[in-house]
């Protein structure tokens, strides 16, 4: 029974190969990305949980107020926890981050030259615990391989870069220094890690390392309660049947009760964070992972419903045409059940095919929406058995959602009309009004879309175009490799010495930052006024030297520029007008010579104010700013600007500053780049989403379109006869396409103000975001709705050309 079933299904869509191939596109493309929903959705739910009883794993991490958090936690507390918290059986702290642009030197026990390597990801400074939360197979040594100070563990891949031509037994004790000053020994490998982790580490030095050798401070600051570095990271595995709730009470009472009062505002306490919500988290380590995978899954649901309205469209538009199919079965004994089988049968070949077809599109649209795919999940994700089990899941249940009406529709045709071609004739049988709701919904769907891309692309412009109180243009920004800890910056001032002689150079200067860029550092200040010492907290912080003003364009208000004095007790500082107005001040000239305290320097003196410029993407406000006279302590990022606007300039000026670099930093990369790309990356996000809603406002029209035609296709069915009749009657050809697409035109008119509020809506919600931004521009919204209108009208006239050049004579006699 079921082989005729399939093999009627099978003819009706070959006989049907218009229908059946628009059908086939759209679910394709819907399948397709609904396959990709299930990926990244597998992919992203996987991270840590081959870790032995995981569900007793936890990160603390520290909980400013009710809404700020940071994934880190102060230094000197997970020895305090050890101690003092009950119901944790381990406490594992490592630092991380640190590490990843670190000089790493082979020394070879030779006269021969030592050998160097370029930076290595994932180098974390461990204590023993770490490999209790993360246990992994030793090949030499064990866990204790981490207790002693200037130990370092190796994973076999490392191993094999670090030492290429060496047993591993041969590599256990062999030195290896970072950072020309942290000397270690080889005293354990363990085997590679595959598994999906968020914690992909491969070099583990001791921690007494750090803790015990000065690095501390340099590296994560002074210890103390109140200095939370995000890479300072403690996990711990509670007991058994431990109470979370009583260790989150004595996580804040012991956090409290070490901060001062003046400083309680600071910082609140620790709190545990399941590791199961570390990967998926949307709070803590910044911009989620998991927002942009809602992103794409919400968009891939809606990809995929279009993708079914326009099956059910179309398979309903084709029913008037088996109207006496169906009355031929039915009079030779069909029941209902038998012909609602036949059609769902014929449903779920068509989504075999597509879903076959759904394969051979995946690796493009795995291309089309790279960017919102995470970066761990690879392309050969779709070689798994559970993919082969969704996809048998989702044919079924698309067989039913998506066939199921069309099925019943057609069943429920009574013999005799079918039969005398009735069917077509009784318009509220069909339910037109049902079609006609499912083509709005997709315009309704498609114009929203548009919309916000038109909304999300002129801000993108703004934002890329505003003055933001500096210069971004002909100028470069590169970090050098200096290592603070050595006590020498001797590489970074002959570098830029001998670069401000290079010709095309205008003028260069050394800074712990430029003036915007991703990320931030932030310092507490104090300053008496009037009686009262006022503190001041989140002021941002650059180390800036005495060129920083000129190669960046910046407006100094009041006083002047900062001096470089080393030997100075008391160090200059600039600030902006925003932390002049927070401090009290009523002008810049009143500010001019007063004194700060904190931050670089026990206290400083503000020897100018600069005007007001973004230190951070446009989505903040500006913040309060300190600029320190460059002590040459924390500073390494080096920035030059051209004296032309040629670009052929720019070039060998950039060969010639390569070249230097390259005698100072041997072995080391000269990775540049112009500081208008610096500003544009602050916008990452928010440019790959607005690449994402292009490609899925492409599809979404498609498939829309596409839906267009299966409506006209119905039209021109059931106004076959009246067609003919006004070509006789002397109709012209744009009367008959005007005939056609009048409703058409209704729908559309209906679907944009239908979608005007909510596209209003969402942009508005969008623009919320930034702190400066671009008006909503009224003709958007016009705009959208003609160009869709347009779009419509070409498909439609199109596709009804057809029916309009027909001959009357024989749609007459047909009929």
């Amino acid at each position: 029974m079921f082989k005729n079933y399939f093999k009627t299904a099978f003819r009706s869509l070959l006989k049907n190969k218009a229908t059946s191939i628009i059908n086939v596109l759209g679910l394709s493309i819907g399948i397709c990305a609904a396959l990709i929903i299930f990926l990244i959705i597998k992919h992203e739910n996987s991270f840590d949980k081959w870790e032995p009883d995981n569900d007793r794993i936890f990160r603390i991490f520290t909980q400013y107020g009710p809404k700020d958090a940071n994934s880190g936690i102060p230094m000197v507390a997970p020895k305090e926890i050890n101690s003092k918290i009950t119901g944790i059986d381990v406490v594992a702290h490592f630092i991380n981050q640190s590490m990843d642009d670190a000089t790493i030197e082979i020394p070879n026990g030779r006269m021969e030259k030592s050998k160097t390597l370029n930076a290595t990801p994932g180098i974390v400074f461990a204590d023993d615990n770490y490999f209790k939360i993360f246990p992994t197979k030793w090949t030499f040594g064990n866990p204790t391989s981490l207790e002693k100070l200037n130990n370092v563990v190796l994973s076999e891949s490392i191993a094999r870069k670090f030492f290429p031509n060496m047993t591993f037994q041969n590599i256990m004790g062999k030195t290896i220094v970072f950072n020309d000053s942290i000397q270690t020994i080889v005293s354990g490998i363990v085997s590679d890690d595959n598994r999906i982790t968020d914690f992909n580490n491969n070099i583990f030095i001791s921690l007494k390392t750090l803790t015990e050798t000065g690095l501390e401070t340099s590296l994560v600051g002074t210890p103390g309660w109140t200095n939370i570095n995000g890479s300072s990271q403690c996990l711990v595995k509670i007991n058994d049947g431990a109470n979370v709730k009583s260790i989150n009470r004595q996580l804040k009472q012991l956090f409290t009760s070490n901060i001062t009062k003046e400083s309680n505002d600071f910082v609140d306490f620790g709190i545990l964070q399941p590791l199961s919500n570390i990967h998926l988290n949307t709070m803590i380590d910044g911009e989620s992972a998991n927002k942009n995978n809602r992103n794409i899954i919400l968009l891939g649901i809606v990809i995929l419903l279009l993708a079914s309205i326009n099956f059910v469209n179309l398979t309903t538009a084709q029913s008037s045409l088996r109207a006496k199919e169906i009355g031929v079965r039915k009079t030779f004994g069909s029941d209902k059940r038998q012909i609602i089988v036949q059609f769902l049968s014929e449903t779920f070949l068509l989504m075999l095919v597509s879903s076959v077809l759904a394969c051979v599109l995946y690796p493009a649209l795995f291309q089309l929406f790279k960017g919102f795919i995470p970066q761990t999940m690879k392309l050969n994700a779709l070689l798994q058995v559970w993919t082969l089990f969704y996809l048998l899941g989702l044919i079924l249940i698309l067989t039913f959602l998506a066939g199921l009406y069309p099925a019943l529709v057609m069943s429920n045709y009574k013999p005799i009309q079918a039969l005398k071609g009735k069917i077509i004739h009784s318009g509220k049988s069909e339910k037109v009004w049902l079609r006609q709701s499912l083509i709005v919904f997709q315009f309704v769907v498609a114009q929203v879309f548009l919309i916000i891309v038109f909304v999300i692309s002129k801000q993108i412009h703004y934002v890329l175009n505003k003055d933001m109180g500096f210069k971004k243009n002909a100028i470069v920004s590169f970090y050098t490799p200096e290592w603070r800890e050595s006590g020498t910056h001797k590489n970074i001032n002959i570098l830029y010495n001998e670069i401000k002689n290079i010709p095309g150079i205008r003028n260069a200067s050394i800074a712990s930052g430029t003036p915007a860029f991703n990320g931030f550092s932030t310092t507490s200040l104090s300053y008496g006024y009037k009686g009262k010492i006022h503190d001041l907290d989140y002021v941002h912080l650059r180390n800036i030297d005495d060129n920083y003003i000129d190669v960046f364009g910046l407006t100094l208000l009041a006083g002047k520029n900062v001096r470089i004095d080393t030997s100075a007790k008391i160090p200059d500082v600039l600030i902006n007008e925003t932390l002049m107005k927070q401090v009290g001040f009523t002008s810049p000239n009143e500010a001019i010579g007063k004194y700060l305290m904190g931050g670089n320097a026990d206290s400083s003196i503000i020897s100018g104010v600069v005007k007001d410029f973004n230190i951070m993407s446009l989505t903040n406000s500006i913040k309060p700013m300190i600029l320190f006279a460059n002590d040459f302590g924390y500073a390494n990022k080096l920035s030059i600007n051209f004296r032309s606007n040629n670009v052929e300039d720019w070039k060998k000026a950039l060969k010639d500053v390569e070249f230097l670099y390259s005698k100072l930093y041997v072995g080391k990369t000269f990775d540049y780049q112009f500081y208008d790309k610096t500003i544009e990356s602050l916008y990452s996000t928010q440019i790959r989403l607005n690449t994402l809603l292009k490609c899925a406002t492409g599809l979404s029209i498609f498939i829309s379109c596409m839906g267009l035609i299966g409506l006209v296709m119905f039209l021109a069915n059931q106004r076959t006869k009246e067609i003919g009749i006004r070509k006789v009657l002397g109709a012209s050809i744009p009367q008959i396409l005007s005939l056609l697409s009048k409703n058409l035109v209704r729908l559309i008119v209906l679907a944009s103000v239908i979608s005007f509020p909510i596209a209003w809506y969402y942009s508005h919600s969008w623009l919320a975001d930034f702190a400066y931004k671009t008006t909503l521009s009224w003709w958007i919204f016009p705009i959208c709705a003609i160009g869709m209108l347009l779009t419509a009208l070409l498909i439609v006239w199109t596709w009804s050309m057809k029916a309009a050049k027909s001959n009357p004579a024989e749609i007459l006699r047909t009929e």
